[in-house]
């Protein structure tokens, strides 16, 4: 069952991959980031300053990984 927290999880990595098409970099990056912090690497504060780094031109990015999180 697909779950709206789901469906939204992949709009949204969808949305920044979209808007990175031309710096293939930046979302292999982002993508290095959720790895990272679903095998416990860094902790949500370090996917926070991360996601802030790599989208800090990117406004409407940095609001919809507000709801990205869990």
């Amino acid at each position: 069952m697909v779950t709206p927290k789901l469906t939204y999880a992949l709009a949204y990595i969808k949305t920044v991959k979209d808007k990175f098409k031309d710096t293939r970099q930046k979302f292999d990056e982002f993508l290095e980031v959720i790895a990272d912090f679903r095998a416990e690497k860094i902790d949500t504060y370090g996917v926070i300053l991360k996601v802030k780094e790599l989208f800090k031109d990117q406004q409407e990015l940095l609001l919809g990984f507000d709801s990205f999180l869990p």
